[in-house]
């Protein structure tokens, strides 16, 4: 949903409707995956900061949309108040780089995931709606 977001699909909404079909997720599920979609639409400017300011000479505009919008979604799921481990959480976006996008991916996902400055002097309650 967020890269059919991110690529200009303004009613992401309606990409719900098949990934549910699709993968036959719960509606627990769902509700859970549009929360921190919609938490990551409403504060998509702080978590791209917070990402670039973990980029070596790079920018988020950059990466590939896949990779962008798992870093995102990470980001959003670590900042919520979720019961996910932080580990956990930086495996989920590293298996799902390793599954979807090119073969170095996961490697610079697992750097940013893990960088202290991803978090630190982070406010929580600025990125939760």
């Amino acid at each position: 949903m967020l890269y059919s977001w991110d690529i200009g699909n303004i009613n992401y909404q309606k990409s719900m409707v098949s990934i549910k079909e699709l993968i036959k997720l719960s509606d627990k599920d769902v509700v859970f995956m549009m929360k921190l979609v919609s938490q990551v639409i409403d504060n998509v400017d702080k978590y791209d900061g917070a990402i670039a300011a973990c980029l070596k000479d790079w920018s988020i505009s950059r990466l590939n949309y896949l990779d962008r919008n798992i870093l995102r979604m990470a980001l959003a799921e670590l900042v919520s108040e979720t019961e996910t481990p932080k580990q956990v959480v930086i495996n989920e976006a590293i298996e799902l780089a390793k599954l979807y996008s090119d073969e170095k991916s996961f490697k610079y996902i697992n750097g940013v995931l893990g960088n202290k400055k991803l978090l630190a002097g982070i406010n929580k309650n600025d990125f939760r709606n």
